[in-house]
């Protein structure tokens, strides 16, 4: 399946535009009314997976034959507007979907000590595992997005030998696999905005749970990092095990495990994407299990389109939508 052309509005072609569109035209949060299953992890945190069923289907709810696992972004969680959206359609479509907050965020905020970051494969795995063993014989897809997109193709690639039988697909979208690169680029011209903003995000979460966590008080010397690199230098890479932020970027990007992964993955990312750069793919030596859809416009998760055949003018949830459904 190739790539169809993304074509944005005339008036919505910048970058940064597209990336300021996911808030803007988000609309109000849908009412939740998904199942919370809680997932325990080997060191004794957990995270929270959110089930949402077709809403009308001939398939038994316990054993469907399709099943999506969305993976969300750096500051999201299973409400961030693109999540909800996506796994809508998907039930709108007729697969199961589970919604992850990855450690640290969403529900599972008060139920883990540690952070989530790009190394959180593991995590990952666990959750690719709980949802396999919930229905067994199913064509399972997990679908990342930023950050949990890299944490995806990590986990395809670190244990490429140990995934559950049931992932038979993959899809991640705008995924920062140089994470060191992407933390010097973002740092340049207008993209130093998003870097600050993310960095005040961050460190507001830390200010949340270091009722949880003694050590994060303890990193805590009351001066905010401006940038994400300072944030993992103070927070990421200490609590981590890391030496410092560098170490955990050679250790943690998932660049050099692409070449490792057996299913069948599509990577989907912009020219014009402000925080992510997309040439780091571009330039990469990928296996043929890798499919690279690369379009000039829309920024980072952002890719609202000019009107067209699709029902609404979110271009990019429509193309998992139609990916899903033709690999399941």
């Amino acid at each position: 399946m190739n790539c169809p052309e993304f074509r944005p509005p005339m008036w919505l072609r910048s970058g940064h535009l597209q990336t300021i569109a996911i808030g803007y035209f988000a609309g109000p949060p849908r009412t939740e009314q998904a199942t919370q299953h809680i997932v325990p992890l080997e060191d004794g945190d957990a995270i929270v997976l959110h089930e949402d069923a077709p809403a009308s289907s001939s398939l038994a709810p316990a054993t469907p034959k399709r099943v999506a696992i969305l993976i969300h972004g750096l500051t999201g969680c299973h409400a961030s507007p693109y999540v909800q959206r996506l796994a809508f359609k998907l039930n709108q479509a007729g697969v199961h979907t589970y919604r992850m907050d990855m450690r640290g965020c969403g529900a599972g905020s008060q139920l883990a000590r540690d952070l989530c970051h790009a190394g959180r494969s593991a995590d990952a795995l666990a959750a690719m595992r709980f949802v396999a063993n919930r229905h067994r014989e199913a064509i399972l897809m997990p679908v990342g997005f930023s950050l949990g997109a890299a944490v995806l193709l990590r986990t395809l690639g670190e244990f490429a030998n140990e995934l559950p039988d049931e992932v038979r697909h993959a899809f991640a979208v705008s995924p920062p696999i140089d994470l060191r690169d992407c933390c010097l680029r973002i740092q340049r011209g207008l993209s130093r905005w998003y870097d600050r903003t993310l960095a005040r995000w961050l460190y507001q979460r830390v200010q949340e749970r270091k009722a949880l966590h003694k050590a994060l008080a303890e990193l805590d010397n009351g001066s905010p990092p401006r940038t994400i690199w300072d944030f993992d230098e103070q927070f990421t890479a200490p609590l981590g095990g890391f030496r410092s932020a560098e170490h955990y970027y050679h250790e943690c990007s998932s660049l050099p495990l692409l070449t490792n992964i057996r299913v069948p993955t599509t990577i989907l990312t912009a020219d014009d994407d402000p925080v992510v750069p997309g040439h780091g793919l571009s330039e990469a030596s990928l296996p043929a299990t890798i499919q690279h859809w690369r379009t000039r416009h829309g920024g980072h998760l952002g890719y609202y389109a000019a009107r067209n055949k699709d029902p609404d003018q979110w271009w990019m949830d429509w193309r998992i939508v139609e990916f899903a459904l033709s690999r399941m």
